[in-house]
């Protein structure tokens, strides 16, 4: 299966926020799509060596597991629409330093034009025009991604139903605001990239709120590659696909 043979290549734009920078990404959408039914949204967000303009994000089967899992049940695919946007290689989903995973989140700072993009996508393209089940939107991401999953989850917090960051970085102040969502987090110790220092605060944080359904799996050598590790885990793909709002 080549994925970029199924997900049909489309591009976002909107002078508005920028008149250079456009939103790659790429859009599965069921064959029998069916108005009257509402569909599933499943959600990923790449790292930083996806970056670019050619819509080809989604080269790397470890880096989008999920994907793949949907796409070979007859049932899934049937279930979800697949959405993997693509991030300008000038800028990134937040603007902050994955050196520092622990960060103090400040939105006005950190939305970037490639996350600001991708919102309006999904109100205006997505949500606007598909038959969308709003109590199942899931998100999930890797490194750069996994940020872009946690500032979507601090920006709009009533908009997943459940998430799955892996290797990202968080602001555990924002715990209580968050603790509703669902959520399973992925790290391994030993990552030089993006330190797992949010893992640990993140899973304090919200587990100091007692947020109901908050799960956490930490790795020891799986260095900064630990989604390869972390979207083989079919109990958390099956506990994902599962939450509902």
């Amino acid at each position: 299966m080549n994925i970029n043979d199924i997900m049909k290549p489309m591009v976002h734009t909107n002078p508005k926020i920028s008149e250079s920078v456009t939103l790659p990404y790429r859009l599965y959408v069921p064959e029998n799509y069916d108005s009257n039914k509402k569909y599933a949204v499943m959600i990923f967000m790449h790292g930083a060596g996806e970056r670019g303009t050619n819509n080809m994000q989604l080269h790397a089967e470890d880096a989008n597991r999920y994907f793949y899992y949907i796409l070979n049940d007859e049932k899934l695919k049937d279930e979800f629409i697949l959405i993997a946007p693509q991030c300008h290689p000038d800028h990134r989903w937040v603007e902050t330093d994955w050196g520092h995973s622990v960060y103090e989140y400040c939105p006005s700072c950190q939305l970037s034009v490639p996350m600001t993009l991708f919102y309006d996508l999904l109100d205006n393209e997505i949500f606007a025009k598909y038959s969308i089940d709003m109590d199942r939107i899931l998100m999930t991401g890797i490194s750069m991604g996994g940020f872009a999953t946690w500032f979507t989850m601090m920006y709009q917090p009533d908009l997943l139903a459940a998430a799955v960051p892996v290797c990202g970085g968080a602001d555990p102040k924002m715990a209580d605001m968050i603790k509703h969502i669902p959520t399973w987090i992925f790290h391994s110790d030993d990552d030089t990239v993006v330190p797992s220092d949010s893992f640990h605060a993140m899973k304090k944080a919200l587990e100091e709120v007692n947020a109901p359904d908050f799960h956490a799996t930490l790795y020891t050598h799986e260095g900064h590659g630990s989604w390869c590790r972390a979207y083989l885990e079919k109990p958390t793909f099956d506990w994902f696909i599962s939450r509902k709002k």
